[in-house]
C-alpha cells in the first residue's frame, strides 16, 4: 500500500485498477500550488540572505585589510594606540557580523532544501513495477499526511498459500517439495518447495481446524502468467520412491486386488 507523504488535493490520478505502472512512474499528483508558492519565497530570501553575505565578507576583508594597515603604521610609531584599537574592533565586528550573516544563508538554503523536498513530495511514485489493485481515493478529493492512496501489487514474487488439514501438521516442514497447479492453467504444473508453514493452527468453522502453508512460485517467462487471486491446488511430496509399479485407480478393485 502506498500512502501520501504530503497532505494536499489530487489533481491527476490517470491510472485504473488492474493497470501495470513500471517503476518509477508517478501514480498520483497533488495540487503542487502552495508547495511552490512557499518554495518561491524560501528562494527568495535564501537569495537575499546570500547578498548579505557577500557583503558582509567584502566588509570583512576590507577591515582586515585596514586594521594590517594600522597596525603596519603603528609599529612605525605613526599610528596612535587609539587608531589601532578602533581598527581591531571593526575587524572584530565584521568578522561577527560575518559569520551572522553566513549562519541565515545556510538557514534559508536548508529551508530552499526542505520546500524543494516538499514540492517532490506531491508526487507519489511507483517503488517498483506493479499492478494497480485497489484505489483508495479519487481525483478531486484531498488527502492528508500519511494516508493510503492506492494499494499495489508486484508479479515478480507470487506465492500459493493453502489451507492443510490439522491431522497432516506433523508430517509437513519448509523446505518440501510441492506441485502446484492453477484452475485457469489446466495440465500446467510449477514445481517449488514449501517455504513457510504457520505456527499456529486456525479453526476456520467448529471442528475444522487447517495449517497455513505457503509455496512461491518461480518466475517462468515462458510459460503462463499467473496472476493474483488465482485458485491453486497444491501437492506436497513427503516421499519419492525409485523403480515402482504404476497403475491407473481404475484397475484397483475391491479388496485392493
Amino acid at each position: 500500500k502506498l500512502a501520501a507523504e504530503h497532505a494536499g488535493r489530487v489533481v491527476s490520478f490517470p491510472w485504473r485498477e488492474g493497470d501495470l505502472i513500471p517503476a518509477g512512474h508517478i501514480v498520483l499528483r497533488l495540487d503542487p500550488s502552495t508547495a511552490a508558492a512557499q518554495r518561491h519565497s524560501a528562494q527568495h530570501d535564501a537569495e537575499a540572505a546570500a547578498a548579505a553575505h557577500r557583503a558582509a565578507h567584502a566588509d570583512a576583508e576590507l577591515a582586515a585589510l585596514e586594521y594590517r594597515r594600522i597596525s603596519t603604521l603603528h609599529a612605525q610609531h605613526v599610528a596612535s594606540d587609539e587608531s589601532l584599537d578602533e581598527a581591531r574592533a571593526r575587524r572584530d565586528a565584521v568578522e561577527a557580523t560575518l559569520a551572522a550573516t553566513e549562519a541565515r544563508y545556510r538557514a534559508a538554503d536548508a529551508v530552499v532544501g526542505a520546500r524543494e523536498d516538499e514540492l517532490a513530495h506531491m508526487r507519489v511514485r511507483m517503488p517498483f513495477t506493479g499492478v494497480l489493485t485497489q484505489r483508495l481515493i479519487e481525483a478531486g478529493e484531498s488527502v492528508l499526511t500519511g494516508q493510503l492512496v492506492v494499494e499495489i501489487m508486484t508479479l515478480d514474487s507470487l506465492y500459493v498459500r493453502a489451507p492443510l488439514d490439522e491431522r497432516d501438521a506433523a508430517l509437513v516442514v519448509a523446505g518440501l517439495g510441492a506441485r502446484v497447479t492453477l484452475d485457469p492453467f489446466p495440465g500446467t504444473v510449477w514445481s517449488a518447495p514449501v517455504t513457510r508453514v504457520a505456527p499456529v493452527i486456525e479453526e476456520t468453522r467448529e471442528s475444522n481446524r487447517t495449517l497455513a502453508i505457503e509455496v512461491d512460485l518461480p518466475p517462468w517467462r515462458e510459460g503462463p502468467q499467473p496472476r493474483p487471486g488465482m485458485s491453486a491446488d497444491v501437492e506436497i511430496v513427503l516421499e519419492r520412491r525409485d523403480d515402482v509399479l504404476r497403475i491407473p485407480t481404475s484397475a484397483v478393485i475391491d479388496g485392493r486386488r
